[in-house]
């Protein structure tokens, strides 16, 4: 974070296809990179996403018609700190004011609950393309067990 969002265009999401191509910075060389040649990776464009893109595209004015084109759609970011800093800050407050404790590694138990979420619904090799990562990295670092197992677990009549 934000190595992904920083890159994202508005022609990225492919809304005919309910996909959103991501550019991989961390896969493609310095060079690649100069040439606006990305590694890339598609995602699918989830209700929640697709919603919250829409809403955003017609509250922001631009360049082109319906917000389509080759324009960044996070203009000002870059892939520094300071960018991942304010973004952190900005989550920060977002908690504060919804009275959430915040959780060590913000954006990394984001990514790892959303990690878990998917795979609750879809085969692990798909998830583990759309998160970007080997079935090694997404078992030792993002997949963990919900809460609600737990519980489910506890209340479970096994053999009666």
């Amino acid at each position: 974070m934000p190595s992904e969002i920083v890159y994202m265009r508005w022609n990225d999401i492919l809304w005919d296809e309910c996909k959103i191509r991501i550019c991989i910075p961390k896969k493609t060389t310095k060079a690649e990179q100069e040439q606006g040649n990305f590694k890339t990776r598609y995602i699918p464009l989830f209700p929640e996403i697709r919603e919250a893109l829409e809403a955003y595209r017609a509250e922001i004015p631009s360049k082109t018609e319906k917000n389509e084109g080759n324009e960044p759609i996070f203009p000002g970011m870059d892939d520094t700190e300071r960018t991942g800093a304010l973004l952190r800050k900005q989550l920060r407050e977002v908690l504060r004011r919804a009275k959430i404790h915040e959780w060590p590694k913000l954006f990394m138990n984001l990514r790892a609950n959303r990690d878990s979420e998917l795979q609750d619904i879809y085969p692990f090799y798909i998830v583990c393309e759309w998160m970007g990562h080997s079935p090694d990295i997404s078992l030792k670092h993002y997949t963990k067990a919900p809460d609600s197992a737990y519980r489910q677990a506890s209340t479970r009549n096994e053999g009666k």
